[in-house]
């Protein structure tokens, strides 16, 4: 199993048009890719900090959605809402209990 995880330091008015976004747009668009587990979307309002976190069968599921069209689409409303660019990386799950 494999975990995604992109963290994203918004602009405090735009914390609540982020969560919107990701359940409007991104949540489906995830859903619909192969090797799918399920997924968090985190925030700290204080920090204005959002974290998307995503587990999937594979490393290679999760990198393959990252070069579709759609997924480039679910996610141009990023820019508008960030105060900096979003940090994604990836992780290898070892141990789940």
């Amino acid at each position: 199993m494999f975990a995604r995880l992109t963290m994203v330091q918004v602009k405090p008015e735009t914390m609540d048009k982020g969560i919107q976004n990701y359940k409007n747009i991104n949540v489906p668009e995830i859903k619909s890719h192969k090797g799918f587990q399920k997924a968090y979307f985190l925030v700290n309002r204080e920090e204005s900090k959002i974290i998307a976190l995503s587990f999937w069968d594979s490393e290679e599921d999760a990198l393959k959605r990252e070069g579709t069209e759609a997924y480039k689409q679910a996610h141009a409303y990023v820019p508008d809402l960030a105060a900096a660019p979003p940090v994604r990386e990836g992780y290898e799950i070892v141990v789940e209990s």
